[in-house]
């Protein structure tokens, strides 16, 4: 897909495979300059509010010593305002590398834990953010309600990415331009919860 301001692609399951609840995992090496963004990210439509809620896996904006969570639940013609975790948990949805390393030094792997109380995201098997979903009606509707299928996302230059592609030196575009995901796996729960629909 591509436009004037921006190259990039995306593989979906839209059309192909929804769920609810489970463990999300894959394992990728992500790019590392300003507006290469790439992110694992699940879509669905909501029923008693018709929210349209959005889950962020895990979101790199071009610096790899970076990746982030989070959830939005996007309005529509009910006047209903756009949420997301970007207010109050700002710091705590980010996993930031330790000892001056980046995401795309090598592959790694990024974990979701989806249940029909709360979102747990993981790097490498360790928790890094958690979000309860279940005390709102908006996050009911939007977080526990919801099926959702997933997409595997890169685009370059896109004109809502805060960093700017004109930053990116040659060095980048040639040897840290690089989306690669090795392998997606997503596991049922073991308490019967959620669903699974392949068409």
């Amino acid at each position: 897909e591509s436009d004037t301001d921006y190259r990039g692609g995306t593989v979906s399951t839209n059309g192909k495979m929804r769920y609810q609840y489970g463990y999300m995992e894959k394992s990728s090496l992500v790019p590392d300059g300003d507006g290469f963004w790439s992110l694992l990210w699940l879509c669905g439509k909501s029923g008693y509010m018709y929210m349209s809620p959005e889950i962020d896996v895990n979101e790199c904006f071009g610096n790899a010593s970076i990746t982030a969570a989070n959830c939005h639940a996007w309005p529509t013609n009910m006047g209903l305002e756009h949420t997301s975790l970007d207010g109050k948990y700002s710091n705590e949805k980010k996993f930031i590398c330790p000892d001056g390393k980046k995401l795309s030094d090598e592959f790694h792997t990024y974990g979701f834990l989806w249940t029909d109380e709360a979102m747990t995201f993981m790097i490498d098997g360790d928790v890094f953010f958690s979000y309860q979903t279940n005390t709102t009606e908006a996050d009911i509707d939007a977080f526990v309600n919801s099926s959702m299928y997933a997409m595997l996302s890169y685009s370059v230059g896109r004109d809502n990415n805060s960093l700017d592609i004109s930053n990116c030196t040659p060095d980048e575009w040639q040897n840290t331009n690089k989306f690669i995901t090795d392998w997606i796996y997503l596991y049922r729960l073991q308490d019967g919860k959620g669903n699974l629909t392949l068409n």
